[in-house]
């Protein structure tokens, strides 16, 4: 007898919704099936994956024939949407076919594309098949990221709404860089959030001048006063904020995002295109400041086409969930 999925009580309540949108809180759903712990605070964890990888959870409202189309960590809450008759057969094709174990892969080609998410199949390889830093497979990730509901943020229309008004206070700064963190997954306290909001509304900091400015060195200042104030590290959510803020208040590409997967990716691309190797060779990319880390994705951005943002997003998309490229990328870099 096969085994009954542990969230097959949810499978059928949708199933028998008959409905074209659920929106549920996770407390429901939690006391229908028990959530993972990982979907209280990851938004990956609610995306809708169609590969191999599909954890039992992401299969569970698929099962059903429905999509995540929103998601809201702050409130706990998600909307599930009926998908299409044709959307249906794809799905119920893909989800027979991981039923059964995978072939086994005949080429390193083969092998290396096991991880890679389906939407991104068609993304062009450089000669040691890691992703091209192209304007092509920057085009295919924007569009991904733009009709992917777990990447909508929400935090543009926070901001907008508290700067119409002129409110530029710690209460407005604190909505904004909550929502930030909580639709990044930084897991960051509010006593940090709040120690940030504080720095941002001190008229003495400056901080949207210099933000309008793109001074890099300002990720660093945020991260230093909060570690002073006894807060814990936070250069990723400061990046990320710095970066959100220049683009939704000032239409500007100034920052980039300081995060594990591009750090872990970026010296493959850095020996690929003959970078310095004192600039990054035997560094320790976790422990470096803002500014060097935006000093040496600088050098990487300035061989390509691609702006800041472009370039931030195509690296981290296509290698957040391909943890055989990640490794391969890793190895590479020390040879090449």
């Amino acid at each position: 007898m096969a085994r009954r999925s542990k969230y097959a009580l949810f499978t059928e309540f949708l199933k028998n919704s008959n409905n074209e949108e659920v929106r549920m809180t996770f407390d429901e759903i939690n006391q229908m099936v028990g959530m993972p712990t990982v979907a209280w605070s990851d938004r990956s964890a609610w995306a809708n994956c169609t590969t191999i990888h599909a954890t039992p959870f992401q299969r569970s409202w698929q099962n059903a024939g429905y999509y995540v189309a929103e998601i809201d960590m702050q409130s706990g809450s998600v909307l599930f949407a009926q998908m299409g008759f044709s959307v249906k057969q794809n799905l119920q094709t893909v989800l027979q076919e991981t039923a059964t174990p995978p072939q086994k892969p005949q080429s390193f080609q083969e092998l290396l594309m096991l991880t890679r998410p389906d939407n991104l199949k068609e993304l062009e390889n450089d000669e040691y098949l890691m992703v091209a830093l192209s304007q092509n497979n920057s085009k295919l990730v924007e569009d991904c990221i733009q009709h992917d509901p777990a990447y909508q943020s929400k935090g543009k229309g926070i901001m907008e709404a508290r700067f119409k008004d002129g409110d530029y206070s710690k209460e407005a700064y604190y909505s904004i860089i909550k929502r930030i963190a909580t639709e990044n997954s930084t897991r960051t306290g509010d006593d940090d959030v709040l120690l940030f909001a504080k720095y941002c509304a001190d008229l003495d900091n400056k901080f949207l001048e210099r933000l309008k400015d793109g001074d890099i060195k300002l990720v660093d200042d945020i991260c230093k006063h909060v570690e002073e104030k006894g807060g814990k590290k936070i250069k990723s959510l400061a990046s990320k904020v710095c970066k959100y803020l220049n683009e939704w208040k000032f239409n500007g590409y100034a920052y980039t995002i300081n995060d594990s997967v591009v750090r872990a990716i970026l010296p493959y691309y850095f020996a690929y295109y003959n970078i310095d190797g004192s600039l990054w060779k035997n560094k320790d990319f976790d422990k470096l400041s803002y500014e060097e880390f935006y000093g040496v994705f600088s050098e990487l951005r300035n061989k390509t086409k691609l702006n800041n943002n472009e370039l931030d997003h195509l690296i981290w998309y296509a290698y957040k969930n391909d943890s055989i490229r990640t490794e391969i990328a890793k190895a590479l870099s020390k040879v090449l």
